[in-house]
């Protein structure tokens, strides 16, 4: 089962000549993230929490996602400026790129991130010296349209036909047929319970808005 909708990718890379060990010498540095806490994408039918429950509505990242980032950002600085020295300690935008896919959590966790990167801007020369957020040193986040994003996996703007492949071709395993016919009492009282019908394919979303609420 797959239910990655909208992964968060970041591509950083950094180059320098800051930093080597004996004969290696670090060169390139990719990282890929998710997105922090978010809301759910979505509920079922008799769930008392619809989408005005949520501040900013489904799947948009929340404070805790927000902070989660400051702090991984963070970490990411301890690693790559404190300790190596790769990177210089405010921003220099041929020394980084930041992709994000297209999606707001995604967008907003990206800039979340930067803010705990790079938290010793200089006023009047990283950022404004009067009406701007302290030590907050503005990013650039590139994004390309979901029906043009080749990276993110399973989203409908960009099909994979062998995954549609492999899923018919599960659905005709004895394994699955077998695990259907023991789990159907319980599908049949998720049914009822949220006033829809569900399979293994789909209750996923449930499960990962329980887990949220």
């Amino acid at each position: 089962m797959i239910f990655f909708l909208n992964v968060l990718l970041f591509l950083i890379f950094l180059s320098s000549d800051k930093f080597s060990i004996a004969s290696d010498e670090l060169l390139l540095v990719q990282a890929l993230w998710r997105h922090g806490d978010r809301s759910p994408t979505g509920t079922f039918r008799s769930d008392p929490n619809q989408e005005d429950a949520w501040p900013q509505g489904w799947g948009q990242l929340s404070p805790k996602g927000m902070a989660q980032h400051v702090v991984l950002g963070g970490k990411l600085k301890a690693r790559y400026i404190d300790e190596l020295k790769f990177v210089s300690e405010r921003y220099l935008n041929k020394e980084i790129y930041l992709r994000s896919t297209d999606v707001n959590r995604t967008l907003t966790s990206a800039i979340s991130n930067m803010i705990g990167f790079y938290n010793r801007g200089v006023p009047g020369k990283d950022y404004p010296s009067e009406s701007w957020p302290h030590g907050f040193t503005p990013v650039a986040v590139h994004t390309i349209a979901s029906y043009e994003d080749h990276i993110i996996p399973d989203v409908p703007e960009v099909p994979c036909p062998r995954q549609s492949t492999i899923h018919e071709i599960i659905m005709k395993t004895p394994e699955y047929r077998q695990l259907m016919e023991r789990k159907k009492q319980v599908f049949y009282d998720l049914s009822n319970f949220t006033g829809q019908q569900l399979d293994i394919y789909n209750f996923g979303r449930i499960a990962d808005t329980l887990f949220i609420e």
